[in-house]
């Protein structure tokens, strides 16, 4: 079994073990070779997910095109050409600015983006995201209105080994996010949370996509 296998298997799983739908599992191909990325593929992996934008360039031209690329590193403006070319999802939307802009090319390119709002949800200064509940509101109201951008959910980056008391009021600021969500006119969230060493917890707390590289991958180049 390999260890793309074995951990496909651990997901669907814990899933049930919990009385979960099993989540979208991305593939973090961040820094992995495009051999390992195909050897993935060819055991049914669809969905890869890039922290960098030109390399979701260079990858996005040589995998198969029936991928689905995943933009969940920072964004950072003068990449937002190149994550509205070849990006299906981006789930670090948390700037007016980088929404506008990334209007502006995909209406050049005809195209649209799925797209999740980042929240800072420990307010980590190292970390991008919404922080206040107000910019969080600007920003969903105006992904709401936009043609080219579909509001689907929020990516969140927490520390997920806390405590039992810690992991409930996350459970209640997962759940706060999406009714607020919900009264915008986003409906059936996305809630891009959990890696490889906490999916498990991830799962306890509503997370429908778990981000996973080198436990498919291996070691990264």
């Amino acid at each position: 079994m390999t260890a793309f296998e074995q951990f496909h298997g651990d997901l669907v799983a814990a899933a049930s073990d919990l009385g979960k739908s099993t989540p979208l599992l991305i593939a973090v191909s961040k820094k992995q070779s495009l051999e390992k990325m195909h050897h993935v593929y060819e055991q049914g992996q669809r969905h890869f997910g890039e922290n960098y934008a030109q390399e979701l360039l260079h990858k996005a031209n040589e995998m198969p095109a029936n991928c689905c690329w995943h933009f969940i590193g920072p964004v950072q403006s003068n990449k937002i050409k190149i994550i509205a070319q070849h990006a299906d999802w981006i789930h670090s939307l948390s700037d007016l600015k980088h929404v506008q802009k990334l209007e502006t090319e995909l209406q050049k390119l005809n195209r649209t983006i799925n797209a999740l709002i980042q929240i800072n949800v420990d307010s980590e200064e190292s970390k991008s995201g919404i922080t206040k509940e107000e910019d969080f509101i600007e920003l969903a109201e105006k992904l709401v209105r936009s043609t080219k951008i579909g509001l689907k959910g929020i990516m969140m980056l927490p520390k997920l080994h806390k405590s039992e008391s810690e992991l409930e009021h996350l459970a209640a600021e997962i759940k706060r996010y999406k009714a607020l969500l919900n009264s915008i006119g986003c409906q059936n969230c996305e809630i891009s949370l959990g890696t490889s060493s906490d999916y498990r917890e991830a799962l306890k707390i509503g997370s429908t996509m778990i981000r996973v590289g080198e436990k498919i991958f291996g070691k990264r180049i």
